[in-house]
């Protein structure tokens, strides 16, 4: 079982960009197939075509820069099939337009089921290119995406080690969609899952400041044991799974239980009796803060608000 079978992958020129690669590396099979894209900001007034000789002889700018970019990344695909990073030769396709818009039109055009990408912590100095388009392709795609956050420390050409899937829930069906996907990486990738869930106990509401020790303890319980039906489904598919529920907000769980060499995979949407959590914020705080990349799940299915009152 494989999760992915064409995954595209935008690059900005930066050597940022390419430390996704060695986590498309880690995810080869013999049916992938892999596409480099990359966008040339298009400046105004722009006509996607050359000009012909009845107007001139002018070249836009952005079309003289895409053919050479389109020459280096030819170069760039022979690469790394000659140093082994990538067993076929990846499709590559440079365009013209709004990079986050291109993207998502080429998610289509190129039959991905993957996006793959790069972006910098909100801390850094100077953000790269695919900073905000990461946050607007996200917000759209309807493909999962992995985020791989651009670290300094990389090794170029390395073949990203992924020890375990971790997969936070928070009891909602919209959170559990991410399962599929997990549940296939973990199989292709022969590693297994680690399934938690955070139990805020400040967004539970009617608790006062002091909760007695058996009411805590009846809570992670029973988040224990929504875990465990769980797990037991996955176990009955061949997968190795174990589950994790502990006290604290959501981000602050994740990130104290994913490590650098896990991957975890999350929808971006879901729900809580209590509060919803894994929403903007949340799937924000770990894309941008975790060392763990992340495969964000987009959902089938909108998230219902109820009215205020009154409406």
């Amino acid at each position: 079982m494989v999760a992915f079978r064409s995954i595209l992958v935008p690059l900005d020129g930066s050597d940022a960009s390419l430390q996704v690669l060695s986590y498309v590396q880690a995810l080869q099979h013999p049916d992938l197939t892999v596409t480099l894209l990359e966008v040339v900001p298009e400046s105004r007034g722009f006509v996607p075509y050359r000009l012909d000789v009845e107007y001139g002889s002018e070249i836009y700018p952005e079309v003289e820069l895409a053919e050479n970019i389109l020459s280096d990344l030819q170069r760039f695909a022979d690469e790394l099939v000659a140093g082994g990073i990538l067993s076929t030769r990846p499709k590559v396709h440079v365009v013209v337009g709004d990079p986050a818009e291109m993207i998502l039109e080429n998610v289509d055009t190129q039959n991905a089921n993957l996006v793959a990408l790069a972006t910098r912590s909100r801390g850094a100095v100077k953000r790269a290119l695919f900073g905000s388009v990461t946050e607007r392709v996200m917000r759209h795609s309807q493909v999962p995406l992995l985020i791989v956050l651009a670290r300094n420390e990389a090794v170029p050409g390395e073949v990203a080690s992924i020890r375990r899937i971790v997969v936070p829930l928070d009891g909602s069906l919209l959170a559990e969609e991410a399962l599929p996907t997990a549940q296939s990486l973990a199989q292709q990738l022969g590693i297994p899952i680690v399934l938690i869930q955070a139990v805020p106990l400040d967004a539970v509401a009617g608790f006062s400041a002091a909760i007695p020790q058996r009411t805590l303890h009846g809570i992670v319980q029973f988040a224990r044991d929504y875990l465990s039906s769980i797990r037991d489904h996955l176990v009955r598919g061949g997968t190795e799974v174990t589950v994790s529920a502990q006290i604290g907000q959501p981000f602050d769980v994740i990130n104290t239980l994913a490590e650098s060499d896990d991957l975890i995979v999350m929808t971006s949407h879901g729900r809580t009796g209590f509060k919803r959590w894994l929403m903007g914020s949340v799937a924000d705080k770990v894309i941008h803060a975790c060392l763990a990349p992340v495969v964000l799940v987009p959902t089938r299915h909108a998230l219902v608000v109820a009215p205020a009152a009154g409406n």
